[in-house]
């Protein structure tokens, strides 16, 4: 929730001093797992900011950090890992 309160302060100043129209597409949760405190910061902001949270939610997954590693992008290193298959969810949930 800190990084939300800092990302929207960084926002309110981006409008007012060059993008006034400048609107927040949206949150991603991502390096998710299935941790307690994962699952819970992903409901507490599901409960604060229910509207712009996505329903895609990225895993923690090795592959994702590997093909950045290796200065790939995921479809080109794993195209059908949980990483790559939930960004290709998060595309779809985006532009179709």
């Amino acid at each position: 929730m800190e990084s939300i309160a800092q990302l929207n302060k960084t926002l309110k100043e981006v409008r007012e001093l060059y993008h006034p129209e400048l609107e927040l597409l949206g949150y991603l949760f991502t390096k998710a797992d299935s941790t307690v405190n994962s699952r819970t910061s992903l409901k507490v902001l599901r409960e604060t900011i229910a509207d712009k949270v996505f329903d895609t939610i990225i895993p923690r997954n090795v592959a994702l950090k590997n093909a950045s590693f290796k200065k790939q992008d995921i479809y080109a290193y794993d195209p059908q890992c949980k990483g790559a298959l939930a960004y290709k969810s998060l595309i779809e949930e985006v532009f179709v």
